[in-house]
């Protein structure tokens, strides 16, 4: 009998009884959808030798730091970083920089490419993945994706995103 009273309170603590439903009408998917995430960081995620030089090694840098300054400049894309580096005629700049939710500044060489300054730095600030669509609501034009983890694939973190589309 004990048993018995435990399993209807147990049923109705968990058993809903009320259902609301928002339309009338949904469409059941499961179908993939591409999504693309954009961050307002540069994201540190390979070096490249340049001229026998490796600047993650040569710096403080790491995989998986946020670029945030060049100098005095914000960086918030990889087009910000490339347009500060072209305009710079020195082979050393300061950079911030975030790594665990704490920023510092470090001192990055640049080397002179037949007349472009390189970095030996790959950066990604946009990363693209697959979600699952579950669900589109044609009544009020919304719909329901199972987004899975997205992980920067070079340095294996969570991609931290500001805005993305599908």
């Amino acid at each position: 009998m004990k048993k018995l009273i435990r399993f209807l309170i147990l049923t109705y603590l968990f058993i809903p009884l009320c259902v609301y439903a928002y339309s009338d009408y949904i469409i059941a998917s499961g179908k993939n959808i591409g999504i693309e995430l954009k961050s307002n960081n540069v994201i540190v995620v390979v070096a490249y030798l340049i001229y026998n030089h490796n600047n993650l090694l040569e710096s403080e840098l790491k995989l998986g730091d946020k670029i945030l300054k060049i100098g005095d400049k914000d960086i918030n894309s990889v087009e910000d970083l490339h347009d500060v580096i072209s305009k710079i005629d020195k082979d050393n700049v300061t950079i911030t920089y975030k790594r665990n939710g704490i920023s510092a500044t470090t001192n990055l060489n640049l080397y002179n490419d037949n007349g472009e300054m390189k970095t030996g730095l790959y950066v990604r600030d946009t990363i693209r993945g697959v979600a699952t669509l579950t669900y589109i609501d044609a009544g009020n034009k919304t719909f329901g994706a199972l987004g899975h983890e997205i992980l920067e694939k070079s340095t294996k973190s969570k991609f931290e995103a500001d805005s993305g589309k599908i």
